[in-house]
């Protein structure tokens, strides 16, 4: 089981095997307890969520690569689905000023635009 990831009023989980082809992204609000969204993943999640106050991001099995979906955490609108620069892998991740900044284990380190999922190296 994967810890959920807890921003101001909301927790995420994730659901869902890596082997297989479902999961999902669980919204909760903590003040009600009621499920604010429910996002239905074609793969199984692979970490838990990491989460900014805007943005909810999941690091997904995909048949190439690992991949990143990041979500709106207001609405559940998927923002972007990229490639895994090194989070699934065991990188640390860290979220700052509209950043998801990613220090892979090769040493690799990426920041990740959280509005439009574009990278930096």
């Amino acid at each position: 089981m994967l810890p959920p990831s807890v921003t101001r009023d909301m927790a995420f989980a994730v659901s869902g095997n890596p082997a297989t082809d479902r999961g999902a992204l669980l919204a909760l609000d903590l003040f009600s307890g009621q499920l604010a969204f429910r996002k239905e993943l074609n793969t199984g999640p692979l970490t838990s969520p990491v989460a900014s106050e805007r943005c909810v991001v999941v690091c997904a099995h995909d048949t190439a690569q690992p991949k990143l979906i990041g979500f709106d955490t207001s609405t559940g609108r998927e923002r972007f689905d990229i490639p895994d620069p090194g989070l699934c892998e065991g990188g640390a991740p860290l979220m700052i000023d509209g950043q998801l900044v990613i220090n892979a284990p090769n040493g690799h380190l990426s920041a990740i635009d959280l509005e439009t999922g574009k990278g930096t190296d």
